[in-house]
């Protein structure tokens, strides 16, 4: 009788070790069951190079959900759909827009998400469509990447005016007239 009861402590003191530990697991994991998202698609034109799926999506810098899909678009391989999910309590407006930024020096990338105007209505789903569409503009980055050709040749014709303004001559004339001006 006595290892029986012994037994039976040690197992009923194993059970309640093993629910502790999963209600910790599930506490530390920090699940929350009763959460709801809603989830947007975004078209992004060109590269999402640092994007990948849990990524985080900002809206005004604060974190509220993360990248759930990223694919080509079938209809014109030049888009990018990124699907994401935030909380239901985000404040997505039909005039909301949405951007690639970096994350440091890291090269992760992130979707920043800009508010609408408190006017604007919240986004829906155009008629047949399954997800509201949040439109897309190039970040900053894209900007430079685009506009770089067109600064290097400014700064090519820049380079070469002040090339042919600094030679031989003109730095001898400069010279003179230093020479004049301090006599």
């Amino acid at each position: 009788m006595e290892t029986r009861a012994h037994h039976l402590l040690v197992g009923t003191f194993v059970l309640v070790i093993i629910i502790g530990l999963f209600g910790f697991v599930i506490w530390l994991a920090k699940i929350e069951i009763d959460r709801e998202f809603t989830r947007y698609r975004i078209f992004f034109e060109g590269s999402v190079a640092g994007l990948s799926t849990a990524s985080s999506v900002l809206y005004n810098g604060i974190p509220v959900g993360t990248v759930q899909d990223i694919a080509l678009d079938p209809d014109d391989p030049s888009r990018v759909g990124v699907v994401i999910e935030v909380a239901t309590n985000t404040p997505i407006k039909s005039d909301s827009v949405a951007t690639l930024q970096l994350q440091g020096i890291t090269g992760v990338s992130l979707v920043q998400i800009t508010g609408g105007s408190a006017d604007s209505p919240p986004l829906r789903p155009r008629p047949g469509q399954r997800l509201a569409e949040i439109d897309s503009a190039p970040s900053q980055f894209q900007r430079l990447f685009a506009d770089a050709p067109e600064l290097l040749n400014q700064a090519t014709i820049l380079i070469e005016q002040v090339t042919a303004l600094v030679n031989d001559d003109n730095i001898l004339t400069i010279t003179e007239i230093l020479e004049d001006t301090q006599a």
